[in-house]
């Protein structure tokens, strides 16, 4: 309604709306064409007629939608690259502040990859990291994103969702990756830390808390999940080798 608003007042007013519209052809389907509608007055100045010139440019529209989607994609996993997960993040910080929709985190990392590369080469290490990309992918909603945040790490980001919800999504994707083997590297794990946002808190800030609480995760004997609250991030590392210390869930 508000791209046709615009051309009806910009052309009402003796205007050049000019715009690429979405099209039907007769057989259904959907084609793009850049379209200039102008405005014809007669000798007094009133405006008698309207015209408009059409251009298919649905194969131009098309390829830059393909470099597009191939520029935020990682080539390895098929996921989204860290670049266009930064700019999620950043879109469910701005919901997250005006709003007041509240998302959540999970940074994920392979247990032991390195091993992984080492013993089998980096062919096994790459469908290791293909097979558990798609299952983060499948173990999530369709409307959550999951990134290839950088080696063997990924990020899951959950939109509207509280804490519960966020530590049964991580613990929902660390059993379906359990229950996965490679045929040459055997059982796959994964280790996890979630974090939700909180009032007044930065992406920034979240993401530092979510990888403080997927430390903890590693250092507690991986294939776990673990949540840092913010009143104990600054204190986690003093205190990682407290097995009793119930601050830390």
């Amino acid at each position: 309604p508000g791209f046709y608003r615009q051309m009806v007042e910009t052309v009402a007013n003796g205007g050049c709306f000019r715009a690429t519209f979405i099209n039907r052809h007769k057989s259904g389907g959907v084609y793009y064409a850049e379209q200039s509608v102008t405005a014809l007055r007669d000798e007094a100045g009133e405006i008698t007629h309207y015209v408009g010139v059409s251009k298919d440019t649905t194969g131009a529209v098309e390829r830059e939608m393909m470099l597009r989607e191939q520029a935020s994609r990682d080539q390895l996993s098929g996921l989204l690259n860290r670049h266009a997960g930064e700019a999620e993040l950043k879109r469910c910080q701005a919901l997250a502040v005006t709003q007041a929709q509240p998302y959540g985190l999970i940074l994920v990392d392979i247990d032991f990859f390195k091993r992984v590369n080492d013993q089998f080469g980096h062919a096994a290490g790459d469908r290791v990291i293909r097979t558990i990309g798609k299952v983060l992918s499948d173990s999530v909603r369709h409307y959550d994103q999951v990134v290839r945040w950088g080696g063997e790490e990924f990020l899951v980001i959950l939109s509207k969702v509280g804490l519960n919800a966020a530590l049964e999504s991580a613990e929902r994707i660390r059993c379906a990756v359990a229950a996965q083997e490679d045929p040459e590297v055997g059982r796959l794990t994964i280790s996890l830390g979630v974090g939700v946002w909180q009032s007044q808190e930065t992406e920034e800030t979240l993401l530092r808390r979510t990888d403080t609480a997927l430390y903890l995760a590693k250092k507690r004997g991986r294939n776990q999940v673990a949540f840092a609250t913010a009143a104990v991030e600054q204190a986690t590392r003093a205190r990682i080798n407290d097995p009793g210390d119930e601050t830390i869930r």
